[in-house]
């Protein structure tokens, strides 16, 4: 994918531009300052190393794109699902040990994450990362995580 060259210019020659997508991408999760559900994996981030950022991905949806493969999914599904995932935020050493076990999980964990302040929507793409809809700072021990299964 070209997007972060393309920037929605129609380079790619797709159907219907996935930077456009975002902005069909209607979101009906408004923006919480707690949320409660599933946790199917983690993000690091990757600036400001050794003092990097991360946490969980929350969505009660797969994350898994092999699944969206198996389902048949189109683009607008998978902008769409990807619009309604959540990114905590937090300094890694507070929440390391929590992200290790969701990351090794084989089943998403049922997590409950209370934020610093409401989410902020800003749907993003580029060439590195995949998008997400929502970006929370997680509240110093905001955090609980239970094995479901």
């Amino acid at each position: 994918m070209q997007c972060g060259e393309c920037k929605g210019k129609g380079m790619c020659g797709l159907p219907r531009c996935p930077i456009v997508s975002r902005f069909h991408a209607q979101v009906v999760l408004k923006p919480a300052s707690s949320y409660q559900g599933r946790s199917p994996s983690v993000f690091i981030g990757s600036f400001g190393y050794p003092a990097m950022r991360g946490g969980p991905l929350l969505i009660n949806d797969s994350d898994n794109p092999p699944d969206w493969l198996t389902h048949n999914l189109g683009m607008d599904d998978i902008v769409s699902i990807r619009a309604r995932t959540i990114r905590g935020n937090s300094a890694l050493h507070a929440v390391s040990n929590n992200l290790q076990e969701i990351a090794l999980s084989s089943i998403p964990l049922d997590v409950d994450v209370a934020f610093e302040k409401p989410v902020t929507f800003s749907l993003s793409f580029d060439g590195t990362i995949a998008p997400v809809g929502f970006t929370g700072s997680v509240k110093k021990n905001g955090c609980t995580w239970q094995c479901t299964g």
